[in-house]
């Protein structure tokens, strides 16, 4: 058995060579080894209020204390002594811990909360934050997108807080980076909802209401929808432009607090649930007529409306005697509920909530959150505990996972089984479910290899396609390698990595040039549509029309041999030098027409699109 000196709390281990190593962890804590970890020697370091969450050794004389939110740690001695090096760098307005560190050559990077990255070159003496934009250290409330898109939108607290900035947050590829955008007025944001990419609307604190119609980069207020102006308009929900709801949480509003608009926020009218002490914590509005919505007391029941929200009813019975947080409908007829307490923490109706049975997760939590999108596959968070857990058969079966977040805000499934959770400090976890792939039928052709008096291709052939983001910086998301009948033109291209979305196609071809889909992208859903996309009948398949009718089909380029994108002199030459040595065989790249020779063909090809500038064209 190994004996141990190290503290009840070890957060990181790490050793020199095979018999010696250290130890690091609670309360400035450290120990070391010189035997294998047969015995441990408990070692002072400078201090003993902040864990140490990493043990960092470069070399015997080269040793790193990491978690101190000031400074960092390093012994030249084994751990028998140690010198403070300060961490001076810019970032939260809160105090943020120092999680890890590493180095490439004479180049260290430390790694700590919120997000927070410093860089020193000058062996740790100073430290800067390159590239470093502090998004928000508070956090996200809603998110939402526009399905069939890579766009995402954000709303949560403002930052810093009391400020007008920083309150939207937005992505165009699918949260792989973030945009933030000011709402231009005071205080926090709970609700948004964007009908389209452009246009949409969001909710908060002292009865804010406002709308953008350039994609949340500006947002104007709408009329305020609570006659009280400390109303803290909790969700929103619109269905078209023109019609939405939003409900007031925390307090009791006169009159009721639902509120109705069918002309974009201008005017609104005033519905209640009938509940006494009316405070609802969330909704969800199916369609115009049906919506659910619940309460932040416990043992309240589920409302349901019928009529756009006019007249509300509770559920006869849903077994819940806790408060009631999260509420989803997928299609107002199958409805799932959460819980924060009690034996059973998720509910579900499959007759509109008329009947309710209750469900035992997993995981003990206290579940706040909760989004299907559809009868089988959703997603229930937990708030103060972390845990999310995930059903894709109505709730028969759940995995769970405990996200490890300060507190979970929202959970969110959109296109594609892609599921979101926001939590403090502003977390923004993504999980990418077992989703169905999107499947393209592609029909190609490539100039020097059709014949079009037989209309045929020379041989099948090899191409790959990429799907890339339909927004910039256009990245690619997926790709798919398949053969081009040298009949039908077509194969069928499986892209099992990429969630729905608006993608360009782009062909590669080993000698052709580069061919983007037509403008604008194309939408593909992975749900299990298979979609067919035919460059060969028409030019404006292509972006920018790059491509060549050849009889009545319009083919991609050839020529690119040493694929730069462009067909110039460097292809030519290459071409001319194997036609020169007449070179032949199966698959060579400057046999244009894939007759396996290399000659005056090949270069009439090359010559002329080459002296026509042929080029990719891209966005």
């Amino acid at each position: 058995m190994l004996t141990s000196a190290a503290p009840s709390f070890t957060n990181s281990i790490s050793f020199l060579n095979s018999t010696t190593g250290f130890t690091a962890g609670s309360a400035g804590s450290f120990s070391r080894t010189t035997n294998a970890g047969l015995n441990w020697t408990t070692l002072s370091t400078p201090q003993v209020d902040w864990s140490y969450f990493q043990v960092k050794v470069v070399s015997a004389s080269e040793i790193y204390l990491i978690g101190d939110a000031t400074a960092l740690y390093k012994s030249t001695d084994m751990g028998n002594s140690w010198s403070s090096l300060p961490i001076n760098v810019t970032g939260p307005a809160v105090t943020f811990i120092w999680y890890s560190l590493d180095h490439y050559g004479s180049t260290y990077i430390l790694s700590g909360d919120y997000g927070q990255i410093a860089m020193s070159t000058d062996g740790c003496a100073t430290w800067t934050t390159p590239g470093y934009t502090q998004l928000t250290n508070r956090f996200g409330s809603q998110i939402t997108t526009v399905p069939g898109t890579s766009k995402y939108w954000i709303v949560g607290g403002a930052f810093p807080s009391g400020s007008t900035q920083k309150q939207v947050m937005y992505s165009s590829n699918s949260g792989t980076s973030w945009t933030t955008y000011d709402m231009g007025v005071t205080g926090d944001f709970q609700g948004i909802s964007m009908i389209n990419e452009n246009t949409g609307y969001a909710s908060g604190t002292s009865n804010r209401f406002m709308k953008t119609t350039n994609g949340g980069v500006n947002w104007f207020a709408k009329t305020s929808p609570s006659p009280v102006a400390t109303s803290q308009l909790y969700t929103c929900e619109f269905i078209d432009e023109n019609t939405g709801w939003v409900f007031v949480n925390f307090s009791t509003v006169s009159g009721g607090n639902v509120f109705k608009t069918t002309n974009g926020g201008d005017n609104w009218t005033q519905y209640t649930t009938g509940a006494t002490s009316e405070n609802i914590y969330s909704a969800d509005m199916v369609n115009a007529n049906t919506g659910f919505c619940v309460m932040n007391q416990s043992n309240r029941p589920i409302y349901r409306t019928t009529n756009g929200g006019i007249n509300w009813t509770g559920a006869t019975t849903t077994g819940f005697t806790g408060s009631i947080r999260g509420v989803s409908s997928p299609d107002g007829i199958t409805v799932y509920a959460c819980q924060t307490g009690g034996t059973s923490r998720v509910a579900k109706s499959t007759n509109g909530g008329v009947n309710w049975t209750l469900i035992t997760l997993p995981s003990v939590a206290d579940y706040s959150h909760i989004s299907f999108k559809d009868a089988n596959t959703g997603y229930v968070s937990g708030n103060s505990t972390a845990v999310i857990c995930r059903t894709s058969n109505g709730g028969a079966n759940w995995t769970f996972q405990n996200t490890h977040s300060i507190t979970n805000t929202e959970i969110f499934v959109s296109q594609g089984d892609t599921a979101w959770a926001l939590g403090g400090n502003a977390g923004i976890m993504r999980y990418t479910g077992v989703g169905t792939p999107i499947k393209v039928n592609v029909s190609v052709l490539m100039q020097a290899m059709y014949n079009n008096f037989t209309n045929q291709l020379s041989r099948n052939d090899n191409v790959t396609v990429y799907l890339r983001n339909a927004a910039a910086p256009y990245a690619i998301v997926d790709s798919a390698s398949g053969v081009i009948d040298s009949i039908s033109f077509t194969d069928q291209f499986t892209f099992s990595n990429a969630p729905s979305g608006s993608y360009y196609l782009v062909v590669k071809h080993f000698n052709s040039i580069e061919t983007w889909s037509r403008n604008g992208g194309e939408v593909l859903k992975a749900e299990g549509t298979v979609y067919n996309y035919d460059f060969t009948n028409v030019s404006s398949k292509a972006y920018g029309n790059n491509m060549i009718l050849a009889g009545t089909k319009w083919c991609i380029y050839t020529g690119d041999v040493n694929q730069e994108g462009i067909v110039d002199l460097t292809d030519m030459i290459s071409i001319y030098n194997d036609a020169s040595n007449f070179v032949t065989g199966s698959f060579i790249v400057t046999d244009l027409n894939a007759d396996n020779t290399v000659d005056l063909t090949d270069i009439v090809y090359a010559d002329n699109n080459s002296s026509a500038f042929v080029h990719k064209v891209t966005p």
